[in-house]
């Protein structure tokens, strides 16, 4: 049976990945970063935050229609195809939503802050490539923002000496600046060639060496080869991303080998002059007689602002949304404030996997979701429920990253949703760009489906040869 016949409509999602001879394919929308209505125009507003949900991408609350996004992330070599996950600090550009539709996301930007070796770990504290990065578990007082992801590990202790990728806000600890972890991944052993990456503000710029530019990034000594390629502007003060190899790292000196030094900037506010600029993150050296505190690093100017709730009161440390539409004198402008509300609160709309009913957990787009006595199911019959099964979890993200189910509705799938299926590839037409997949579904019944792939689908690992060809081929 042909999807095309079974499921016309259905949106086809970039990643799909090989494992024993079996591919797990998500589909969804795979864009091609065509703006407006298809034109090529620019979108037309622009953001950052924190991933905290999947229906499509939820991003600080807020749902992006993804079905034509095009999903990337920065590398040694320049930007490859990615995939996005709970968790994840990412930018996004976007078309405002109309009506009382979703705004529209062309492209969404994943970029970790930090990747590497965890060398210490002091309570809920851990320390990468000699930068200081904090675990928020939802249990310290004061402590505000997402509750930290956790994924392929469940206690911090477990990372002593593992290698993991962060995703983190930049914020002030007294005279210091840490990183506050949204998500933090266990991505196995490191190689030579593995690579590495840190985050972070510019000091002690030593430009005058021709052959060998240095800063430092905290206690961490960068220094820049002449063929490595490196952001114009580079200032003492200036937030930039290195990008290197574990080989390229002397963690006895604290030195780094740079193979690219990129500028993190707010998202450009040229891309639409009528554009509406998204920023969340810590609130950094408040300043209540000038009206300006810092998000990552970025000053921004909140006389006028309307706050939400009205009674919000600012602090340092405190998680906050900010629209702005005006940039100037390296400041952006708020129109409005939002203090968001139950943070550790989510939501995932998708296909079960991977049910385990004696542990009580499954899987929604990724996520591990924990369900026992307390969790009402609503609509899900003996026959509708089960892996492969589509639902809309509710939940609490708790300190380990598995969110503990409150609801769980069971639904039809329809046109425009995310759905994933499991099964062995049979054939690879690569001219195409399309295979066969045989699925079983959750009554037992063998499906052939023929799943199509473009220039934007990301693949978790390379298919081999006789099952066709790794992204971008």
């Amino acid at each position: 049976m042909r999807l095309e016949q079974t499921v016309k409509g259905w949106k086809r999602r970039c990643w799909a990945g090989v494992t024993s001879g079996l591919l797990v394919l998500l589909l969804s929308g795979c864009g091609g970063g065509v703006g407006t209505n298809g034109t090529g125009a620019a979108p037309q507003s622009a953001g950052t935050g924190t991933v905290t949900g999947f229906g499509s991408v939820i991003i600080d609350g807020v749902a992006y229609d993804d079905s034509q996004a095009q999903v990337i992330s920065d590398a040694e070599a320049g930007e490859e195809l990615s995939e996005v996950k709970l968790g994840q600090r990412v930018s996004v550009e976007y078309e405002a939503a109309e009506g009382a539709g979703k705004p529209l996301a062309r492209r969404i930007s994943v970029q970790s802050t930090l990747r590497g070796m965890v060398e210490a770990i002091d309570g809920r504290t851990l320390t990468v490539l000699g930068q200081t990065v904090q675990v928020n578990d939802g249990a310290v007082e004061g402590v505000e923002g997402p509750v930290t992801v956790l994924e392929g590990f469940e206690t911090l202790s477990a990372l002593a000496g593992q290698a993991v990728e962060i995703h983190a806000m930049e914020v002030m600890d007294g005279a210091s600046r840490v990183w506050q972890a949204t998500r933090i991944e266990a991505v196995g052993e490191l190689s030579d060639r593995s690579e590495v990456r840190v985050t972070g503000r510019v000091t002690a710029l030593n430009a005058a060496d021709a052959l060998t530019r240095r800063f430092m990034i905290g206690p961490l000594q960068v220094s820049i080869a002449p063929s490595a390629a490196a952001s114009a502007g580079l200032a003492d003060g200036l937030l930039v991303r290195v990008l290197a190899r574990w080989s390229d790292y002397d963690s006895a000196a604290s030195t780094l080998s740079a193979r690219r030094v990129l500028a993190v900037a707010v998202p450009a506010k040229s891309i639409d002059p009528e554009a509406t600029l998204t920023l969340t993150g810590l609130v950094s050296n408040l300043d209540e007689a000038s009206k300006t505190f810092e998000l990552d690093g970025q000053k921004v100017g909140y006389a006028g602002a309307v706050f939400t709730p009205s009674t919000a009161t600012l602090r340092n440390r405190r998680y906050v949304v900010v629209t702005a539409s005006s940039t100037g004198a390296g400041m952006v402008q708020a129109q409005s404030v939002q203090l968001p509300q139950n943070l550790a609160t989510t939501e995932l709309h998708g296909t079960v996997m991977g049910l385990d009913a004696v542990a009580g957990r499954f899987q929604v787009r990724g996520t591990w979701v924990r369900f026992g006595d307390a969790t009402t199911f609503e609509d899900c019959s003996v026959g509708e429920w089960g892996s492969g099964a589509y639902v809309e979890v509710y939940g609490l993200v708790e300190a380990s990253g598995t969110v503990l189910a409150r609801k769980v509705y069971c639904e039809d799938e329809e046109i425009g949703q995310v759905v994933e299926r499991f099964g062995e590839v049979l054939s690879v037409q690569a001219a195409q760009r399309q295979f066969v997949l045989r699925n079983t579904d959750r009554s037992g019944r063998i499906e052939d489906l023929t799943v199509k792939w473009s220039g934007s689908t990301y693949f978790r690992s390379p298919l081999s040869a006789r099952r066709g060809p790794a992204v971008g081929d």
